[in-house]
């Protein structure tokens, strides 16, 4: 943003320098138009900017950073005492309980629930500290499957992970105006909505064990067997492509470290460029019955039921931007954000009472 706000104040500079001798007497309407257009561009920047600031203000503070490192340990499944003592320090400190339910929702997902004596002393400390009404925020959220004790039937997170790679570690971009993958929403990690919408694009057929860990069923419209068939013989030809891929970087890792000359980041460019020449691969193969020059993009609209996440948009126009046979178009109900979520199964008074709950 920094870069792109220094150009614009450059231009309107530019123009505010202009002097009435480098323009002639039919061009004077032109550029008074300019300058009333280069005053409200420079009020809006002003106002961009200061947001921009306070934005980047934020995210230096220790806190903030520290939250971002203990959701990156859930979401890689990390394990130890670390992130139980951080959410019960949070809930001590008596943090926002927002931030407090969304950590320990996103250690139940990942983990297929909470240990039982982990349950109860969370579930104490929340009572102590935010008031027996929240006790009810919690059953909600219980039954709503986000947190649960173990034992509970839930999706298997790793699975889920490594079937829609999800997950890359090394995914740091270092110029976020030219992404490579949709990872780049969440420093890393590509949300499950769009990676779905990828898989769509080259076919859900011969993908099913993929899926399968997901909740729900899987509906799909009818097809021919005939097509049926081509699209599970080009599912099969992308697994072989993904699996050939990975032994070659299999073995290009073991001789790197047979002769010692193995570090971090020769594995890391070992795999971007395995992932990238798999992706080059399957877009030549889906790409291969098509011409180029006649073919035209394809609307589709996506239903976001319940709410779309800011990022979850970046991700969609990022695929507009880079798919040249579609183009997504949004549809939802609410723009929303994981304190949105959680709020929707906050406990008060009023619905309590409204449900009976008590009496």
């Amino acid at each position: 943003l920094r870069t792109l706000f220094t150009g614009k104040f450059k231009d309107i500079e530019r123009i505010k320098n202009t002097k009435g001798s480098e323009i002639s007497e039919s061009g004077y309407h032109e550029l008074f138009r300019l300058f009333d257009q280069v005053s409200k561009q420079y009020y809006s920047l002003t106002s961009h900017t200061n947001i921009a600031d306070s934005i980047s203000n934020a995210l230096k503070t220790e806190a903030f950073n520290h939250k971002v490192a203990i959701e990156q340990a859930i979401l890689l499944s990390e394990t130890g005492d670390l992130i139980t003592n951080f959410i019960l320090e949070l809930i001590r400190q008596k943090q926002p309980i927002e931030k407090v339910l969304r950590l320990l929702c996103l250690e139940s997902i990942t983990k297929k629930g909470l240990k039982f004596h982990d349950f109860d002393k969370f579930e104490r400390e929340i009572t102590r500290y935010y008031g027996p009404l929240e006790q009810f925020t919690l059953q909600n959220l219980n039954k709503a499957g986000l947190l649960t004790r173990k034992g509970a039937a839930k999706p298997d997170w790793d699975k889920v992970v490594e079937g829609f790679d999800l997950i890359q570690e090394e995914a740091e971009p270092s110029d976020f105006s030219n992404p490579e993958d949709v990872n780049f929403v969440y420093s890393g990690y590509a949300p499950l909505s769009i990676r779905l919408l990828q898989l769509e694009n080259y076919g859900w057929y011969g993908n099913e064990s993929i899926m399968e860990p997901l909740p729900g069923k899987m509906t799909h419209p009818e097809v021919s067997q005939e097509k049926r068939q081509e699209l599970e013989k080009a599912a099969e030809k992308k697994r072989e492509v993904r699996i050939a891929k990975q032994k070659d970087l299999e073995l290009r890792r073991k001789q790197m470290e047979k002769s010692g000359s193995s570090n971090p980041l020769a594995l890391a460019l070992m795999e971007s460029e395995n992932r990238t020449d798999a992706g080059e691969e399957l877009e030549e193969q889906s790409n291969e019955d098509e011409d180029s020059e006649t073919r035209k993009k394809r609307e589709i609209l996506v239903f976001f039921i319940g709410g779309v996440t800011y990022a979850e948009i970046a991700a969609i126009r990022f695929l507009n931007r880079t798919l040249k046979d579609r183009h997504y178009l949004i549809a939802t109900s609410e723009i929303i954000n994981g304190n949105r979520i959680v709020d929707m199964y906050r406990g008060n008074l009023e619905s309590v009472l409204t449900a009976g709950a008590i009496f």
